[in-house]
This record gives C-alpha cells, structure tokens and sequence, in this order.
C-alpha cells in the first residue's frame, strides 16, 4: 500500500510573522510610573464629566444652566474623544488635537497627583483620630 503524501508534507506552513513584529524591547518605555499619559488623560477627560453630572443631578440649577452644563459635557466628551483617536490613531494629527490632549494630560495629571495626596492625608488624619482616640480612653 503505497500512500502518497500532499505536496506541502515535511515543509513549514504559514507565513512568518516575526520580521513584522519586534519582540524584543529595546528601549524602556516611558511613563509607566504611578501616572502616565494615558491615565492622565483619562482622568482628564472624566473628572470634569463627572463634575458636570454632579451639579445636574443635584437639581439645584435652572432648568436653562442644567440643559447648557449638559451640551458643555457633551462638547467636552466629543472634542476630547475626538482629539484623543487623532493623536492616538494618525500620523499627522491637526493642531488643535494636539492641545486638546495636552490639555487632557495636563488636567488629569493635576487631579491625580491632587486624589494620591488627599488620599494620603485622609489615611493619616484617620490614623491620627484613632491613636488619639485610643489614647484619651485610657485614665
């Protein structure tokens, strides 16, 4: 019984994939500490939508600065979005993409390094309320 193999029988199949992509990383990426760009510009981008839902949902604003707060956030949203993809995702991105991220980064850096601090001090205000307490119980 003589069975005859297929032609590509003992040969690599597929397409080498290795020359398109780099696996070995030879320079360390910048920004990955506590705070880097993409967070910042998270942040920046969020916070101030979150602000701007606050003070609608509190429901102590005119009906007209509620419906205008509300296209402000909107505007915010889209343009932020927006500059976002063009920097990310072309090679060439407009001018005013460009500094509406910086402005993101710039933002969101500002609020976070203000929530680890007031993250920070909240521990230590909690800290020093309970040794205070435990020590005034004692006579």
């Amino acid at each position: 019984m003589n069975a005859e193999l297929p032609l590509w029988f003992g040969r690599e199949r597929g397409t080498d994939l290795s020359a398109l992509i780099d696996l070995e990383d030879g320079e360390p990426a910048e920004g990955r500490g506590l705070l880097d760009d993409v967070t910042a510009g998270l942040l920046g981008l969020v916070i101030p939508l979150a602000v701007i839902a606050l003070a609608i949902a509190a429901g102590h604003l005119p009906l007209a600065a509620s419906i205008g707060l509300a296209l402000a956030g909107a505007a915010w949203l889209a343009a932020g979005g927006s500059a976002a993809w063009l920097v990310s995702f072309s090679g060439e991105a407009p001018p005013w993409a460009q500094a509406m991220a910086a402005v993101l980064v710039g933002l969101g850096k500002v609020i976070g390094w203000a929530l680890i601090v007031a993250s920070i001090v909240l521990l230590v205000v909690v800290v020093a309320m309970l040794i205070f307490g435990m020590a005034s119980d004692r006579r």
